[in-house]
């Protein structure tokens, strides 16, 4: 038997393993440096907003300094979002806090409020055309023009103070070329793939509205047949502009015949050959004024494209030389005529040895030789 005591020791116990533990935040976005179009949001342990019926008001929970206008949703039963009515000023320090006084679904509540605090940074550098940081920019004229995309809007000036150009110590000119900003404009509908999908697959596409395309013009022209690099902060922000970023970048230079090689890894009997030049040339040209000897007929796949590297198909004899020439008015897509010597030797290989013999379930015969034929 258990005394009136010890009974009531054991209820005040049960009573107590019932009461849930407080309410905590476990993520709270952004942190540190943050988008003018970031989503502000508070990640709670368990479930607060379970339906529309037992919702608790977003605007009671989430209280931002300064005050902000937007819209205060929740994403789904542990998460608040406030969604600003448009981008945050770059500069701008936001305090937010999660106040106490209401109630998850299990009755549990804030033990205390919390806090947390974000810097509105800069538009950051998504990708450009025709540099980016997943490919050289190459045979670029001299007054060729770049274009960046950033995730916001950015100033003008602070823009062409940011980025700017640097040529290699080799060029007639080396060192930095100043770049000016020219007017932004939202992603067009018509824009190359790299521009749409800038930011990466996994972004919040509900920001894609405030990306930027900007145009850059340098203040002289980039020199002849020389290679450098564009060069930007990871966001166009005057107090934290974060790490240097390179792409990338080569002019022109004079057009050359620079090689030509039989097309295959080890064995080449009867082509095709490759010829390659220093700057493009149209398939067009490239097959007037190419000639073989000994003389072969030869073919190019699409004379209407135009590249520094073309495939020759031709009917050559295995283990020969041939002699590739290009005649002297031979013009690159920029208008210039061919230098240096524009000779060069093909030689073909013999056939890849090969050996073939029977494999897997064969039937052999049970009177005879028993041999495979």
């Amino acid at each position: 038997m258990f005394t009136p005591r010890v009974t009531g020791l054991l209820l005040a116990a049960a009573l107590a393993a019932d009461v849930a533990p407080p309410l905590r935040v476990i993520r709270a976005l952004p942190e540190g440096n943050a988008d003018p179009g970031a989503l502000i949001s508070v990640t709670f342990d368990r479930p607060v907003a379970g339906s529309l019926d037992r919702s608790v008001d977003p605007k009671t929970v989430l209280i931002l300094d300064p005050v902000m206008m937007g819209i205060f949703e929740w994403r789904d039963p542990v998460t608040l979002r406030f969604r600003p009515a448009t981008p945050m000023a770059p500069g701008l320090r936001v305090k937010a806090t999660v106040r106490p006084g209401f109630a998850a679904m299990d009755g549990s509540t804030l033990a205390e409020p919390y806090q947390f605090e974000f810097r509105v940074g800069g538009p950051r550098v998504l990708t450009g055309i025709p540099a980016n940081p997943n490919q050289t920019a190459r045979f670029l004229p001299g007054n060729a023009r770049f274009q960046i995309v950033l995730s916001g809007s950015a100033d003008p000036a602070l823009l062409s103070r940011l980025v700017y150009v640097e040529m290699n110590r080799a060029c007639a000119t080396p060192g930095v070329i100043q770049l000016k900003a020219g007017t932004e404009a939202p992603i067009p509908d018509d824009a190359p793939w790299q521009f749409k999908e800038a930011g990466g697959y996994q972004r919040e596409r509900s920001a894609d509205a405030l990306r930027r395309v900007v145009t850059l013009t340098p203040e002289r022209p980039l020199p002849y047949g020389c290679s450098g690099d564009l060069v930007m902060p990871e966001a166009i922000d005057a107090e934290q502009p974060g790490k240097l970023v390179r792409w990338s970048i080569e002019t022109y230079g004079k057009l050359e015949l620079t090689e030509t090689v039989c097309r295959g890894e080890t064995f080449c009997p009867n082509g095709p050959f490759v010829v390659t030049f220093s700057t493009p040339v149209k398939g067009a040209e490239l097959l007037k004024h190419l000639t073989v000897l000994p003389k072969v007929d030869i073919s190019i796949a699409d004379t209407a494209d135009v590249s520094e590297r073309w495939i020759v198909s031709a009917p050559l004899k295995p283990r020969t030389g041939y002699l590739v020439r290009v005649d002297s008015t031979l013009r690159d897509s920029f208008g210039q005529s061919i230098t240096g010597y524009p000779v060069k030797t093909v030689v073909t290989t013999g056939y890849r040895p090969d050996v073939s013999y029977p494999q897997g379930k064969m039937m052999v015969e049970r009177v005879g030789r028993r041999t495979f034929g």
